[in-house]
């Protein structure tokens, strides 16, 4: 499986990585995922977040105990596979950006902890934590909650007094105003739950950024 945007080889899926897409109609969808192979997603930082994201806010929308019960291993997949990526610099709470396009903005690099990836990481943690009460996995849920205060105070280290840096790096572009800045604060928002990802004046701050 050629990585076009690279030349390099990679998988076409790996185990524990959420697919980008369920294949193309030409081959065998389901049993071929991945048609995309622009950028190696099985390094991106943000489909594994957003798929927990996305568990929680089907259960608070439906209120189907019985679905997170039959989405649980699978979240917990998502979520052990996404931790390898908040090593080092990472402090162990923290996604970390490798220095290419390794999120759904696929001809953007960001290095380090960012704005956009951070802050989904950050809105699946606290969700997780919630998932893991309601499924009685005390271990699971000391380790998300912990993990999530930890990864709160790391995000808010972006914020600049009005926004949140694009990323921690030194790029000539780390304080640009990254518009989706704001996306974890939003799936938490439509979930139920407020000021997950910041406090609500950084929130609103960053918000306003965005528009102008």
């Amino acid at each position: 499986w050629k990585i076009l945007a690279t030349g390099r080889k990679s998988y076409r899926k790996v185990i524990g990585c959420v697919p980008h897409d369920l294949g193309k109609p030409s081959e065998f969808p389901w049993k071929k995922p991945n048609a995309y192979n622009f950028q190696d997603i099985s390094r991106w930082k943000d489909l594994n977040p957003k798929f927990v994201l996305a568990v929680y806010r089907d259960y608070v929308a439906t209120g189907d105990l019985e679905f997170v019960r039959d989405m649980w291993t699978a979240v917990k997949a998502a979520m052990e596979y996404s931790m390898q990526f908040t090593e080092g610099a990472g402090n162990g709470c923290m996604v970390q950006n490798e220095g290419f396009p390794d999120q759904t903005y696929d001809t953007w690099d960001a290095r380090g902890t960012s704005a956009y990836c951070g802050g989904i990481w950050v809105a699946a943690l606290k969700v997780s934590g919630i998932m893991a009460e309601l499924m009685k996995d005390p271990e699971a849920a000391g380790r998300y909650k912990d993990t999530y205060a930890a990864a709160y105070g790391e995000y808010q280290k972006l914020y600049n007094g009005e926004y949140f840096d694009y990323d921690c790096s030194q790029s000539d572009h780390h304080n640009s105003v990254m518009a989706d800045q704001m996306a974890g604060e939003w799936f938490a928002t439509a979930c139920g739950l407020k000021d997950v990802v910041a406090p609500a004046e950084h929130v609103r701050s960053s918000l306003l950024a965005v528009h102008k």
